[in-house]
């Protein structure tokens, strides 16, 4: 038996076991359902697996730096990954272990790596997806068609019925729901909230229908390209 099919059945009778799980009652005719006994066990199972999994995720890692560290192939790049790793697993372990009876130095080591190094990166990488949000709504809000120029009206009026400017401008219309602050609160309230929920719909059926795939093995790509490997 090839890795592709054992992998494939393992896949299988898990999903099996869960399916099942879920979908019959604790007993069937005055005899006990066991599957529901087994779950913790097979929950334990799963944790035990994914913390080995995430061990070999940290040995590829490490492996692959190394790899680069010694044939020279961006080189400074790895000597920052061990450097970094070392000084968080440092500062991270001693804080935890020690708490309050660790140094002075051993405190502003662990927030000056996590609390002003880390942090900061961390937000600066979210930061940049403001760029692109900026570029795909200059392209959405192009008025070349219908559906753009409605988009382009549902923005604008969101966009001042959010701000001051948005109420003092339409404070003279005598219906108070013809004013931008209540047309923008309706427009995220109603027609938003729907397209929300129809997205989610949308993408949940599309997870089951990859879930399925998946699981009956019809998802080529899912364990290995081909059948050989």
């Amino acid at each position: 038996m090839t890795p592709r099919r054992i992998i494939a059945t393992v896949t299988f009778l898990a999903g099996l076991f869960y399916f099942l799980e879920y979908m019959l009652p604790a007993r069937i005719g005055g005899v006990t359902v066991p599957l529901s006994q087994w779950r913790v066990g097979l929950g334990n199972f799963m944790a035990v697996l994914g913390a080995f999994a995430i061990g070999m995720g940290w040995f590829h890692l490490l492996r692959g730096q190394w790899r680069n560290l010694v044939t020279g192939q961006d080189r400074s790049s790895s000597i920052g990954f061990f450097c970094a790793l070392a000084a968080i697993l440092y500062f991270g372990f001693r804080n935890e272990l020690e708490g309050a009876k660790a140094p002075a130095w051993v405190h502003m080591g662990f927030d000056l790596t996590f609390n002003y190094v880390f942090m900061p990166l961390v937000a600066t990488v979210f930061s940049l997806l403001a760029f692109y949000i900026v570029s795909a709504a200059y392209r959405a809000f192009r008025i070349r068609t219908w559906e753009a120029t409605l988009l382009m009206g549902a923005a604008f009026i969101v966009m001042l019925g959010q701000v001051p400017v948005g109420g003092w401008l339409t404070a003279w219309v005598p219906v108070k729901w013809l004013q931008l602050p209540y047309l923008g609160a309706w427009l995220l309230g109603v027609p938003n909230s729907a397209a929300q929920r129809a997205i989610g719909f949308g993408a949940a059926v599309g997870a089951l229908a990859i879930s399925l795939r998946i699981w009956l093995n019809l998802e080529r790509g899912a364990f290995f390209s081909t059948e050989g490997k």
